[in-house]
């Protein structure tokens, strides 16, 4: 009995040693959010986020728990937008390098778009059903680029030409262009945008810094004042969703999972709300 109460407690100190160090790994395996930029969702409701301070694409599960396995880090420096093509490959700008790449779902890089196919300071990106692209370089000018057509530069409309100064957040769903400007937010058709070189009826008192599409077609704008409005696509009227004062750069909408991801910059966090516009958590 004696020999085995002095083994005892050096076999708790050596279990308890091991969960410290196993803690301490999973630790440090995590990454904080650091100027969290552009937001997307995948098909499984994972999370993904331009984390544009540290040059990396962190990504959450549903249960908004990081992966540290599934962090993106090749070939980034400051990245902005993130999107999801059809075939579930991760698209992601990067303003530093002037680039936006192409991963694979299993996260390998693919390729890599620059300004031989007109990229220009990228500080958000979609992708339409069809496999379209459409970057907005230095909130100057927003370029279409055809992925399925060997990744080719179909059209750019400047802001200036349009009667603008800046265009911010940008998101497509089945045909409709959701574009942020400093005139208004603009729910448009996209032909009207690219092929005529026009604008539609912006929504007044809105900017759209960060703008997402529900899976109805109903649009989320985050605005400069800090307010998110939600355009009904059938009655087409903006409301007040939330005042959360804080310009936002990145919006994601789960409608399956009632929620609505909103990231604050500055702040260093996401903030959750369901669709009523209650917080359900935050993510940091």
């Amino acid at each position: 009995m004696k020999a085995l109460n002095s083994t005892f407690p050096r076999i708790i100190a050596c279990v308890l040693m091991s969960l410290f160090l196993f803690a301490a790994v999973s630790f440090a395996a995590t990454q904080p959010l650091a100027e969290p930029f552009g937001l997307a969702l995948d098909s499984k409701g994972n999370l993904y986020v331009a984390n544009f301070q540290v040059g990396q694409v962190l990504v959450y599960n549903p249960s908004y728990q990081q992966i540290p396995s599934k962090t993106v880090t090749n070939a980034l420096r400051a990245p902005t937008g993130v999107a999801f093509d059809i075939n579930g490959n991760l698209f992601v700008s990067d303003e530093s390098y002037n680039t936006v790449n192409e991963y694979s779902p299993s996260h390998t890089l693919l390729q890599q778009l620059t300004s031989a196919n007109g990229i220009g300071g990228p500080v958000a990106i979609a992708i339409d059903g069809v496999g379209d692209l459409f970057v907005n370089n230095s909130f100057q000018n927003v370029t279409l680029i055809s992925l399925p057509l060997d990744n080719q530069l179909i059209q750019s409309v400047n802001a200036s030409t349009l009667g603008l100064n800046t265009v911010y957040g940008i998101a497509t769903r089945g045909g409709i262009w959701a574009l942020g400007t400093d005139q208004g937010f603009e729910p448009s058709r996209l032909d009207i945008f690219f092929l005529v070189g026009n604008t539609e009826n912006p929504v007044a008192g809105t900017t759209g810094a960060a703008v997402a599409f529900d899976a109805s077609g109903n649009i989320y704008s985050a605005n400069l004042d800090g307010t998110v409005d939600f355009y009904n696509a059938t009655t087409k009227t903006s409301t007040l969703f939330k005042n959360v004062g804080y310009i936002s750069r990145g919006m994601a909408v789960d409608s399956a999972r009632d929620r609505v991801y909103i990231a604050n910059f500055q702040g260093n966090q996401i903030q959750v709300f369901n669709r009523q516009g209650v917080l359900l958590t935050t993510i940091k």
